[in-house]
């Protein structure tokens, strides 16, 4: 299968794939060479992963959830609550993220370990209609343990502030209001273009649904994207200029998770 990415030489090239006898990813092959290959448990859990020689390896509970993840002198740890919502992760026994649900099982509360966080704030139907962002001072950072750090106040805040159209469930974002800078967005299915400081941007997208290009009104390239097999970000720019990344959710800096206003997941 040939893929052309304009200005990007590394992406480009002649890609086979194959199966394994459950129809689940198992190798890529870029120019007849391996680039990429996987392993699955019998239960359908992706074990390992062996990429440019370097392997990662993953461990599961008895109810499917990944626990711990190595690769190379990483390893990650990975907690949860008695709902199955993600509550940790420990990079070599570091506290790295943690998450706080509310009653009605919503994600309210995200900080990591340099300080920053982001509190969630949603309407009566569910939907997610803002966040606030900020910093949590390191002088107070440092005297924390994981289980307070995330109750602490924010310094330096900022409000965000989204517009939603509630006939839809998802896919969904009107607007999206940081201070007095706003982004519009307009969709024919997936989001077609956004409008910011009187000029629009419109995005070029893949048969996914994932943004690769935004051009503006003149056809100038603003911003490029790429992803792996399992949308994983591999310039590390997604969500810095506009938030609609891979199959068209948007992505959370602070969480490091995806979402589409209403559904949340985590990119692997």
């Amino acid at each position: 299968m040939p893929k052309e990415r304009r200005g990007f030489e590394q992406e480009s090239g002649s890609y086979a794939y194959g199966y394994d006898a459950l129809g689940r990813l198992s190798e890529i092959q870029k120019d007849g060479k391996v680039q990429t290959q996987y392993g699955y448990d019998a239960f359908g859990n992706r074990i390992w992963k062996e990429e440019s020689r370097e392997r990662t390896s993953y461990q599961y509970n008895d109810l499917n959830q990944m626990v711990s993840e190595r690769q190379g002198e990483i390893r990650r740890e990975y907690g949860y609550d008695k709902r199955g919502n993600l509550t940790g992760i420990l990079e070599n026994g570091a506290w790295k993220k943690q998450y706080v649900y509310g009653a009605i099982n919503r994600l309210e509360e995200a900080v990591d370990a340099a300080g920053k966080q982001a509190r969630y704030q949603y309407n009566g139907l569910g939907h997610r209609v803002g966040k606030q962002e900020g910093i949590i001072p390191k002088e107070k950072l440092e005297k924390l343990d994981p289980q307070n750090r995330i109750c602490m106040e924010v310094g330096n805040s900022r409000q965000i502030a989204y517009t939603l159209d509630l006939t839809r469930q998802y896919y969904n974002l009107l607007e999206r209001t940081e201070e007095s800078q706003s982004q519009r967005y307009f969709w024919d299915g997936n989001v077609a273009a956004y409008e910011e400081n009187g000029g629009r941007n419109y995005y070029l997208q893949d048969e996914l649904g994932s943004s690769l290009r935004i051009e503006d009104s003149a056809g100038n390239l603003r911003e490029s994207y790429g992803y792996g097999a399992f949308g994983e970000d591999l310039y590390q720019n997604q969500g810095k200029k506009q938030p609609f990344g891979y199959t068209g959710y948007q992505r959370d800096e602070i969480a490091v998770l995806w979402s589409s206003i209403f559904v949340t997941l985590m990119a692997n």
